[in-house]
């Protein structure tokens, strides 16, 4: 399988399921103090050297493990977090949360197999068609072998998707709840709000990590369209993330991904090479002042 980010290859899509990751939100903080934390640190990410880059590059953290991280950066430069309920606060709808993007959703409890889930034929673009229902797209299943991702049945499905869009499944208990409660339906804002921000940023983060080259060739943010599926409690447990635009796959084959990495290694090691040699003629020189004999 192949993603956007990195959790392994690069690709054109990236699809996760994550039952146990929690989208907790900080202390509060004021629309300015939002406004002055997003300027400070809207390049956090994409930038080679910053912090946040060379955490991912060192420990290939999960998205958990990587915005954990981005909120005790976030503490130690003495900036509060972001408060997302204040951010969604006014919210009526996901369209409201994402003014920006297409949202699509239905209404269902999404039921679809990990494996299912992963191949390349799935029909992901139905779930940014209205009259498709979340029971058809549980109830799936494949007629073949998986295809590769360059299949042109895979691209076909990919390019229907289009940028800028957002598709969220919602459970039928879950949104009664949210009709009926409309402070509950902030939380749930806030949630997937929160859940987007950090996708981002840590997407961000991932292609960085492997250089200016990735970054000229993976999707920019507005060629990006989602697809989130929610559970009872408003987390997202599973998620679909495309990066197409013109009818071509964005991001780098596996290969290229092996290819960014060895050059990274070869100039890592010229790097050290270089170093070893000025420590050896800086001690030749010593040696040679104190009248050493070579």
């Amino acid at each position: 399988m192949s993603i956007l980010g990195v959790n392994g290859a690069l690709a054109g899509v990236h699809r996760n399921v994550d039952k146990t990751q929690k989208t907790s939100t900080g202390s509060g903080v004021s629309f300015a103090e939002l406004a002055a934390a997003k300027a400070k640190h809207q390049g956090w990410g994409v930038m080679e050297n910053s912090s946040l880059v060379n955490y991912y590059a060192g420990t290939h953290c999960s998205l958990k493990e990587f915005t954990d991280y981005y909120e005790s950066e976030l503490q130690a430069k003495g900036m509060s977090p972001i408060e997302y309920s204040q951010v969604v606060k006014g919210a009526g709808s996901f369209s409201d949360v994402f003014p920006d993007y297409q949202v699509i959703t239905k209404i269902g409890t999404g039921n679809v197999q990990q494996g299912l889930w992963e191949r390349n034929d799935f029909p992901f673009d139905k779930y940014f068609d209205n009259s498709t229902t979340v029971d058809e797209l549980n109830n799936w299943r494949p007629t073949g072998k998986n295809p590769k991702m360059s299949d042109p049945v895979s691209q076909r499905r990919m390019q229907a998707v289009g940028p800028m869009k957002i598709s969220i499944v919602i459970p039928e208990k879950l949104q009664e709840k949210m009709d009926t409660d409309p402070e509950y339906a902030q939380k749930i804002y806030a949630k997937v709000a929160k859940w987007k921000t950090d996708y981002d940023r840590w997407n961000r983060a991932a292609v960085a990590s492997l250089g200016p080259r990735a970054q000229e060739i993976v999707a920019k943010p507005w060629e990006i369209s989602y697809c989130l599926v929610l559970d009872e409690e408003g987390e997202v447990k599973q998620s679909c993330v495309f990066g197409a635009t013109g009818g071509k796959i964005i991001g780098p084959s596996e290969e290229e991904v092996r290819q960014f990495k060895a050059e990274q290694a070869a100039k890592k090691k010229k790097r050290e090479e270089y170093a070893r040699l000025n420590e050896e003629a800086a001690l030749k020189r010593r040696l040679m002042e104190q009248g050493a004999d070579f």
